[in-house]
């Protein structure tokens, strides 16, 4: 799959909180607080789906968006676009929570369909480490 495509949909698949964020500003003295979030992290893959719709993107990125959470989906015979977002998800989650822990990876098929085992997650998260450090000192954060 072409890497721009792949990074644009990076990009976009969190619209959807982006989206209920702004609402949630502009509707009045809307805060937004631990109800929102909890609605917002079940209900914005397809809230971020109608957004791109809205916007015109194609098909198969908005069933990439709107699919973002079903980590248990049945593996495909060739690895996919939403394998691809389900898998860095999952890993950026790692990354926050536990850099040394990648037990939220099991059961997760996308990595089975992009053929990455434990050796090569705990790889790709040492490699995003490095680049976040390299780019904090570059900011001078």
């Amino acid at each position: 799959m072409p890497a721009d495509r792949a990074f644009l949909t990076g990009l976009l698949h969190g619209i959807g909180h982006f989206y209920l964020m702004v609402r949630a500003a502009t509707d009045g003295a809307v805060v937004y607080d631990e109800t929102l979030a909890a609605l917002a992290a079940s209900r914005h893959p397809a809230i971020g789906a109608a957004v791109l719709e809205k916007w015109a993107f194609d098909a198969g990125m908005r069933e990439t968006v709107a699919s973002q959470n079903q980590h248990g989906r049945s593996p495909r015979s060739k690895a996919d676009l939403t394998d691809v977002l389900i898998a860095g998800t999952v890993l950026a989650t790692a990354l926050l929570e536990d850099r040394s822990a990648l037990t939220r990876c099991a059961g997760v098929n996308a990595f089975d369909a992009l053929g990455l085992g434990s050796a090569d997650q705990a790889a790709v998260l040492k490699h995003t480490e490095l680049n976040l450090g390299a780019l904090r000192a570059a900011l001078g954060a």
